[in-house]
């Protein structure tokens, strides 16, 4: 599971701050919209390898096809959970 907080979105990029199993330390990727590649990708604790990320970089992706033409119903939270 992840918990994806300040989900933030401007033409080009769409961002937020992640939780692993919803807890602390926080991750933080921004993806572009345009090619839905990380941008910019802060693992929590600086750990080379954070399971489950591509599931947040699929989140972003969706969220930002979704609100491209409403940015104002964004919303400022998601949560992923797969098995």
């Amino acid at each position: 599971m992840m918990v994806l907080k300040n989900i933030k979105m401007n033409n080009e990029f769409i961002e937020c701050d992640y939780y692993p199993e919803g807890n602390e330390p926080s991750g933080f990727m921004r993806v572009r919209i345009s090619d839905g590649e990380e941008d910019y990708h802060v693992r929590p604790n600086g750990e080379r390898i954070c399971y489950g990320t591509s599931h947040v970089r699929r989140e972003l992706e969706r969220l930002a096809s979704k609100y491209a033409s409403n940015l104002t119903a964004l919303p400022s939270k998601s949560t992923v959970m797969w098995y």
